[in-house]
Parts: structure tokens; C-alpha cells; sequence
């Protein structure tokens, strides 16, 4: 199954990129079989994985997590296709990173 991965920086006036997505799509016969877009930042040096959409266990869900690395919330998408999903994911991401942060940084007391 061919898979693309790619990093997208989400503040590319920044001196530093410590805000990206990592992206990776896999497609089978033009049809897309899975997928994964995680916002991660950095923060003190330290790199925290904030949230994450994905398709593992073959369904669409969204994963916010804590500062450890373990999920806090997740939200499943079972009417959703993949396609839907990813295209979605890419939008909120892009589009709210910076409450993501905050939120991560309110929730987690992870000091600047």
C-alpha cells in the first residue's frame, strides 16, 4: 500500500518551526485505506503531540492528548467516510491550531 508522509509547518514566519502537522495518507487502488494528521509543538524544547486525527482500528476518530503522550478525549466519526474525515481534519487543524495550544497549555499547566 503506497503511503505518503510529509511535515506541514503551521507558522512559517516563525524563526523556528514549533508548531507542525505530520501527515501520512495511504491509498490501495486509488481509494484511501488510512490516514493520520497530528499537530504537535514545541514547547521548552519539549515536544508534546496535542492532538491527533487518524483511521487506525478502521474507524475515523480524533485523539486530544495530555502531556505524557496519553489521550484525554477521544472523538469517534462512525458516519463519516475517510475521505471526510481527513479533509476535515486538515481544515480544523490548520485553521485552530493556536486554541489547540492554548487549550493544551491551560489544560496541562505546561509552562512557556
Amino acid at each position: 500500500m503506497p503511503e505518503n508522509v510529509f511535515p506541514f509547518d503551521l507558522n512559517p514566519d516563525s524563526e523556528t518551526a514549533t508548531d507542525q502537522l505530520h501527515i501520512r495518507i495511504a491509498y490501495e487502488l486509488g481509494a484511501l485505506t488510512d490516514f493520520s494528521v497530528q499537530y504537535e509543538t514545541i514547547i521548552g524544547g519539549t515536544i508534546f503531540v496535542v492532538v491527533r486525527y487518524d483511521a487506525s482500528h478502521a474507524e475515523a476518530h480524533r485523539h486530544l492528548f495530555d502531556r505524557h503522550g496519553a489521550t484525554c478525549d477521544r472523538k469517534p466519526y462512525p458516519n463519516s467516510t475517510f475521505d471526510q474525515i481527513l479533509d476535515h481534519a486538515m481544515r480544523d487543524l490548520k485553521t485552530n491550531w493556536r486554541r489547540y495550544r492554548t487549550d493544551f497549555i491551560w489544560r496541562e499547566g505546561v509552562e512557556l
